[in-house]
C-alpha cells in the first residue's frame, strides 16, 4: 500500500494507492523525487501512476520503495525491481509551486569550469560562438568576432560551400528533399548552428525558401512544386522549424513571415474560416495526418519554439492563446516519458525521443521539448521537474552529454561524432538548465 502526501495547497491531504483502490488516487498527487545510484540518476522523478499490472510505480515517503512484480518503466527504460531500493532513497513530493531545491541546485552546478573551457576552445569556432552567446552571455563586442570565425569554420563552411548562387541546395524547388542536404534543412541547421543572419548567403537561402516553400495559405509545405507548393502539404513540424529559423535569422518583420505566424496561430486557435487538410496539418493541437490526424509531439515542439520566438511587439491576443495552448499540450504529459499521442497501432514512443541529438530535423528529443517550454517562458513550471532529472541523468562521468543521434553521413559535413561527447548537445542541455535555474 502506498501513502502519498501532496504538497499542493488545498489538495487532498492523503491518498491510498493499493491493488484494489488505485482509482482513488486524486489528480492532485504529483510525483516523488527518488535517487537510484545504480542507474546514475542524480534526482530521478517518478510519476505516481498505474502503467499496468507489472508497471506500477511504488515510491513512498515511508516504507520500501519497490515496484510491483516484474518490471516498471523509467523514462523510456525498462528496469527490474531491486529489493535494495529502500525508503532512504526516497524524497518528498514535488511542490506544485516550484521545483525541488536540490534539483535546481544540480541544474545550476551542471556547467563546471572544465566543461566551459571545453566549449570555449578556440579550435572549434562554431561551438565556441554558441557557448559565448547562450551559456556565457557575452557582449556583442566579444560575440561579433566569434560569429565571424564560426562562419568560416565547419560545419557552416561546408554547408555554405554547397549552396548555389541562386540560394538553394541540390535542386531548385521546395527544398524538402533530399533529406538532409536539401534547401529547407540547411536553413534549419544554419539557424541551429548560430549562423550570422546578416551574411548574404544566409539571407539568400531564407529568401529562396520564402519564395519557393511557402504555400498561399502562409504555411510551409513539404510538397514539391515549380514555385508555390499546395497548402495541403503543410505540416506542424516543418512549419515550426522553418518559421523558428526565419524569426531567428532576422525576418520577423517580413510580410511573408508575418503570414506564416498568422497561419500557425489560426491553425492552433481554429480561427473562423481556417482550412485544415487531410494530408498535412489536419487540426488544432498540432494534429497531423502523418500521426493519424492526432496531435503530434514532434510537430508541437517545433511549433511552440516558433511561437515563442515571435517578438513581443508583434504578438496578438490570439498568438498568446496559441502559445499557451501549445505549452499546455507539451506539459500535458511528463516530457521525459514522451507519451504524446502516437500513430494508431504504435504501443510505445519512438526511441528517437530519448536520444539526445544535434542537429534536429523533423523529429524531436525530450530536450527539445524542454527547450520549447523554456523559450515560451515556462522554464520554472514544476511539470518540467521529471525532465530536468532525466536530463541530468544523461551526463557521462565527465558531466558532458553524448550526441546519440548525430545524423552521421546524412549531412554536408558531420557536425559531431555519433555516441561521443557532443559540444552542441551539451550546449543545448546547459542552455535549458540555465533557463530552468533562473525561472
Amino acid at each position: 500500500m502506498l501513502h502519498a502526501r501532496d504538497a499542493r495547497e488545498g489538495a487532498h491531504p492523503e491518498a491510498v494507492l493499493d491493488e484494489e483502490h488505485a482509482e482513488r488516487l486524486p489528480e492532485d498527487i504529483l510525483q516523488f523525487v527518488v535517487r537510484i545510484p545504480d542507474i546514475g540518476a542524480v534526482a530521478a522523478v517518478f510519476p505516481v501512476q498505474v502503467v499496468g499490472a507489472h508497471g506500477r510505480h511504488f515510491f513512498a515517503e515511508d516504507g520500501p520503495a519497490m515496484a510491483a512484480e516484474g518490471q516498471f518503466h523509467w523514462h523510456g527504460r525498462s528496469l527490474q525491481r531491486r529489493p535494495g531500493w529502500k525508503a532512504s532513497a526516497c524524497g518528498s513530493v514535488v511542490n506544485s509551486a516550484r521545483m525541488d531545491a536540490e534539483l535546481l541546485a544540480n541544474a545550476r552546478a551542471a556547467c563546471t569550469p572544465e566543461i566551459l573551457d571545453w566549449l570555449l576552445d578556440p579550435t572549434d569556432p562554431v561551438a565556441r560562438h554558441l557557448a559565448l552567446r547562450d551559456i556565457v552571455g557575452a557582449p556583442e563586442a566579444e560575440l561579433a568576432p566569434a560569429r565571424t570565425a564560426a562562419m568560416g569554420a565547419e560545419p557552416i563552411r561546408s554547408i555554405l560551400a554547397a549552396q548555389t548562387p541562386e540560394g538553394y541546395w541540390v535542386k531548385p524547388g521546395g527544398g524538402y528533399s533530399p533529406k538532409y542536404t536539401g534547401t529547407v534543412w540547411q536553413v534549419i541547421f544554419l539557424d541551429q548552428l548560430g549562423a550570422d543572419s546578416a551574411d548574404p548567403r544566409v539571407r539568400a537561402a531564407c529568401e529562396y525558401v520564402l519564395d519557393h516553400t511557402q504555400a498561399v495559405n502562409g504555411g510551409f509545405s513539404y510538397t514539391a512544386a515549380p514555385r508555390r507548393p499546395p497548402p495541403s502539404g503543410t505540416a506542424p513540424c516543418l512549419h515550426g522549424n522553418l518559421l523558428a529559423a526565419m524569426l531567428n535569422l532576422g525576418f520577423a518583420n517580413d510580410p511573408r513571415v508575418t503570414d506564416a505566424v498568422r497561419f500557425l496561430v489560426d491553425s492552433e486557435t481554429a480561427a473562423e474560416g481556417h482550412a485544415y487538410y487531410q494530408s498535412g496539418y489536419s487540426g488544432p493541437t498540432f494534429s497531423c495526418a502523418v500521426n493519424g490526424k492526432q496531435p503530434c509531439g514532434w510537430g508541437g515542439t517545433k511549433a511552440v519554439i516558433a511561437l515563442a520566438r515571435v517578438p513581443r511587439e508583434l504578438r496578438t491576443p490570439a498568438h498568446a492563446e496559441a502559445l499557451r495552448r501549445g505549452v499546455e499540450f507539451l506539459l500535458s504529459v511528463d516530457p521525459a516519458t514522451a507519451l504524446y499521442p502516437m500513430t494508431p497501432g504504435t504501443t510505445k514512443p519512438s526511441g528517437t525521443w530519448f536520444k539526445l541529438a544535434f542537429p534536429l530535423g523533423y523529429t524531436a528529443d525530450v530536450l527539445q521539448v524542454m527547450e520549447a517550454v523554456c523559450e515560451a517562458g515556462a522554464g520554472g513550471d514544476p511539470r518540467l521537474a521529471p525532465a530536468v532529472a532525466w536530463l541530468l541523468a544523461q551526463r557521462d562521468r565527465t558531466g558532458r552529454w553524448l550526441n546519440r543521434n548525430s545524423y552521421h553521413g546524412k549531412l554536408w559535413a558531420d557536425f559531431e561524432t555519433q555516441g561521443a561527447p557532443g559540444k552542441f548537445v551539451t550546449i543545448r542541455a546547459l542552455r535549458v538548465l540555465k533557463s530552468v535555474a533562473k525561472a
